[in-house]
């Protein structure tokens, strides 16, 4: 009798099968989703080198001088520019039915809550940004060097502990080479190593790589899905 009952609880290969197909589906379902996203994700990622760029040129004065404000600006007002249009493209792409999984998507019934989160989430950050920016002068004459220091390495290691959490979540090889770019752009100004301050720019143009990257996979995952998918459907007729 408990054989037979062990026995009757156990699953097919035929369940086994499905329920392991059903489980691949999630999980690239859920890949798809966040590499859609990858244009957003890659903005913040490039927005955090774009800071800690910044924070070299505010103290490399051998390097840039009296210029340093004038980098920075060309620096910051084109990448406001360039975040806008990555989400215009990113939504322009929802629009046209490619997924309907990613939060941009007018079909997907929280997409106009999801553009707003976002919307008050740049807002936050920008205002921080700026409240930095006031309160840098009055912070540099009551903390001490290390303090500082310590204080301006919360975001880089916020940073690369977010990307290398995705990239184990998700196993995108993008996500380490945005997760090395966050710490190669904070280097030189934690450091003190004002000879490694062109890598600052290096760690941009990384995080460009890895985001466009991973939105090519976006765009060429549904016709490679259809080709398997036809492949599959062609076997059991030959």
């Amino acid at each position: 009798m408990t054989g037979e009952s062990s026995e009757s609880v156990l699953p097919t290969a035929e369940q086994m099968r499905a329920y392991f197909d059903v489980q691949r589906a999630v999980r690239l379902a859920a890949r798809l989703r966040e590499a859609s996203r990858a244009l957003l994700t890659g903005c913040v990622a490039s927005g955090l080198c774009l800071a800690g760029a910044m924070l070299a040129i505010m103290h490399d004065t051998a390097r840039f001088g009296k210029s340093g404000p004038i980098v920075m600006c060309l620096l910051i007002y084109p990448y406001l520019v360039y975040f806008w249009w990555c989400i215009r493209l990113t939504k322009r792409h929802a629009d046209s039915g490619m997924t309907p999984l990613d939060d941009l998507n007018p079909a997907n019934p929280q997409a106009g809550a999801n553009t707003r989160a976002l919307a008050l989430s740049l807002a936050v950050t920008f205002g921080l940004m700026a409240g930095a920016a006031v309160l840098r002068s009055y912070a540099f004459r009551v903390m001490s060097n290390s303090q500082m220091l310590l204080a301006l390495s919360i975001a880089p290691i916020a940073g690369v502990v977010f990307h290398m959490i995705r990239m184990v979540k998700f196993e995108f090889w993008e996500e380490r080479l945005l997760a090395m770019a966050v710490a190669m752009a904070y280097g030189p100004f934690l450091l003190q190593a004002w000879r490694w301050t062109p890598l600052c720019f290096v760690a941009i143009g990384l995080t460009e790589l890895a985001k466009w990257s991973m939105f090519r996979r976006w765009l060429k995952w549904p016709s490679e899905q259809e080709a398997a998918s036809g492949v599959a459907d062609a076997e059991p007729q030959s």
